[in-house]
């Protein structure tokens, strides 16, 4: 995920640096609101209900160094290059302008969240197919952590930050290459990679998720603890573009909006990009109290 440090030479254990990591952002947080502790502390309680907004409230803005912040921005600015869109640009504005106004839409019950684990690396075709593929799942309406998300690159979150966001996942997916095998089969690594990899399955203990799936997107031989009972093989193009539509279907949601009078009125269902504004309409022009949302695409399946 994000890799904002170089691999560590094994100076601590695995789980020493995953709990400093973690650490080091509630240390950043109860400094940012030490007049209000209690809310930090609620917050990190409930680590399972944490996102992206409720992470930047309580640790606010910070600059990444120059040598990540490039990194972050290089697979956006070379696609324009050539052009390349991988991110639906509406879809991404629609929810930076949402964020900025404060109208935080309601999570969508019976979504899923979907943690990106990949490993960095300098291979172009890899980076494009990773950048390609977190686009694509965002602009299918799907709700993804990933450290090159435009919704998110500017907001300065650490691979210490993210890690928080881990437990608030329904899955996690690896996305693997010789580089991931590499990382994770070394017991002296203690990477970000190596970190979200140990850490979720501490997570999947307490709060049922993240279930792990693992993508097998380019390699020769899968080694342990790398199996095909829980990796799928993606390395062919044309079998993974057929495998992906049916394991990613579009994300169909609806609306629910409760009155004073306590009718309920439903819309939907209907992709993501429509959900901002039929709760926006809801709430100022048909006078409903309340909103939820929920993700309905498993209920429209053919039986």
């Amino acid at each position: 995920m994000s890799k904002t440090a170089p691999d560590d030479d094994g100076r601590e254990t695995l789980s020493e640096t995953f709990t400093d990591a973690l650490g080091d952002s509630l240390v950043r947080a109860m400094e940012r609101n030490s007049s209000n502790p209690a809310k930090v502390q609620e917050a990190f309680r409930n680590i399972n209900a944490m996102n992206h907004a409720k992470l930047y409230e309580l640790l606010g803005p910070r600059s990444h160094d120059s040598g990540v912040d490039a990194w972050l921005k290089r697979p956006d600015l070379v696609s324009r290059e050539h052009g390349r869109l991988f991110w639906d640009l509406d879809l991404v504005h629609q929810d930076m302008e949402t964020e900025r106004l404060g109208r935080h839409l309601p999570r969508a019950t019976d979504a899923p969240r979907l943690f990106l684990s990949y490993s960095w690396g300098h291979d172009d075709e890899t980076i494009f197919w990773i950048e390609e593929f977190a686009g694509w799942l965002f602009n299918r309406g799907y709700d993804i952590v990933f450290d090159r998300d435009p919704r998110h690159k500017a907001k300065g979150f650490t691979s210490n930050d993210l890690l928080w966001l881990l437990a608030g996942c329904s899955q996690m997916i690896a996305l693997i290459d010789d580089g991931y095998q590499e990382r994770i089969r070394d017991p002296k690594r203690t990477s970000p990679l190596c970190q979200e990899f140990a850490l979720a399955p501490h997570f999947f203990r307490q709060f049922r998720q993240p279930r792990l799936l693992g993508l097998w997107i380019k390699g020769e031989r899968l080694l342990p603890p790398f199996t095909p009972q829980w990796v799928v093989d993606y390395r062919d193009e044309d079998a993974y573009r057929a495998r992906r539509d049916a394991a990613f279907p579009i994300r169909q949601y609806k609306v629910v909006g409760v009155a004073q009078d306590g009718s309920v009125r439903e819309v939907g269902p209907m992709e993501r990009r429509s959900v901002r504004d039929t709760v926006h309409s809801m709430l100022t022009e048909q006078g409903a109290e309340g909103v939820a949302v929920r993700d309905v695409t498993n209920a429209l399946k053919p039986t």
